[in-house]
């Protein structure tokens, strides 16, 4: 998946129209339901990332997450 179709989906998960790499997660109410939100976007496109719940929990950034699943620039 290319950055940008990774960054629409990330806006839908966390509800919001504007998302930066910068962004805290703290400001998009980062909770234990967008980490199932996340786990399911996971399952569906990258099913072969192994990527565990608590790797969610350790991201403080929007650039944490996109690391994570290993988004490249388009």
């Amino acid at each position: 998946m290319k950055k940008k179709q990774f960054y629409k989906e990330l806006q839908k998960i966390f509800e919001i129209k504007k998302i930066s790499e910068e962004m805290l997660l703290s400001e998009v109410n980062f909770d234990s339901l967008k980490i199932l939100e996340l786990i399911s976007l996971q399952e569906m496109y990258f099913q072969r990332l192994n990527i565990k719940p608590s790797d969610y929990s350790k991201c403080k950034k929007i650039k944490d997450i996109v690391k994570i699943f290993k988004i490249e620039n388009d």
